[in-house]
């Protein structure tokens, strides 16, 4: 928020331990730590540092692939896809911004049929994607810092 890329980056790399327990514990509980993440280009400051974060995550065992927006749009009759989250066997939360991208809260489903109809969407987006890192490397890697 402050303009800083150095630091910015820099504090994405000081969560790589605490991302490495993170995977390390979700994989003792039999637990896929799965992302699938829509990118337009030209990339937002805040998409350019998400992505750096997304690769450190996958660089400490999360499952992250990236597609871009063709992949959706037959999804979106009714407006934007949300940001979807499912846990458990049976919860999905609907993620929710305000106007300005701000986060709201949630919305929580506890319905075995959403999480399964959810979960089966996400993984076949997921096969569709491209790996995060050939992504990132192609795409993001070479980019100059971003401008607020």
């Amino acid at each position: 928020a402050r303009g800083d890329w150095q630091e910015a980056l820099r504090l994405i790399e000081a969560q790589r331990t605490g991302l490495l327990d993170l995977s390390r514990l979700a994989a003792r509980h039999r637990c896929r730590l799965l992302r699938v993440r829509v990118v337009e280009p030209p990339l937002t400051p805040y998409l350019h540092w998400e992505l750096h974060l997304l690769r450190v995550r996958a660089e400490c065992g999360e499952l992250i692939r990236v597609i871009g927006p063709d992949h959706i749009t037959a999804y979106e009759d009714t407006g934007p896809v949300p940001e979807l989250i499912t846990l458990n066997d049976d919860t999905v939360y609907e993620i929710r911004y305000d106007t300005e991208g701000v986060l709201e809260g949630a919305v929580r489903y506890v319905d075995t049929a959403t999480r399964n109809r959810v979960a089966a969407r996400i993984e076949n987006l997921y096969a569709l994607g491209e790996d995060i890192g050939t992504f990132f490397d192609r795409d993001v890697a070479h980019l100059e810092p971003p401008r607020r």
